[in-house]
């Protein structure tokens, strides 16, 4: 039952700190988390994501793509434990393509983001960021 319990008690700890409600995921902004949503949907590394504003809980992206220059801005905010988010060429927030965050391991420093397309097959891919790799963008 004692290993029941503490199992228990780091679960609640680690799921219970997932939207912003503890110190734990107070180690990861919320821009930080939304360049790890918005780097694992799109496959790009998170540095390449600038923040170009935050205005109340709404936070902005700039990617530009190395390729040919051309320019994408995202929107984006945290809802509980989804990461809501729309570009440039849409009015609204996307709600086919999801993206959910998690922290991982009792300190909290790895993030694991988890994307899938809502009415489809429900797979689930899944990356994992360090606090490290999200480090340039407080």
């Amino acid at each position: 039952m004692g290993r029941f319990m503490v199992a228990t008690a780091s679960l609640l700890w680690v799921f219970g700190a997932v939207g912003g409600q503890s110190a734990v995921a107070r180690l990861f902004s919320d821009a930080q988390i939304c360049r790890a949503g918005i780097a694992a949907m799109n496959g790009n590394d998170p540095v390449d994501l600038k923040v170009r504003a935050a205005a109340g809980n709404v936070v902005t992206l700039r990617y530009r793509r190395p390729s040919d220059g051309k320019t994408f801005l995202y929107n984006c905010r945290l809802e509980r434990e989804q990461i809501r988010w729309h570009d440039q060429s849409m009015p609204y927030w996307n709600s086919n393509l999801r993206l959910a965050y998690r922290l991982l391991e009792p300190d909290g420093k790895r993030i694991e983001i988890h994307s899938w397309v809502r009415k489809f097959d429900d797979t689930r891919e899944y990356t994992t960021f360090t606090l490290e790799q999200l480090k340039n963008s407080r």
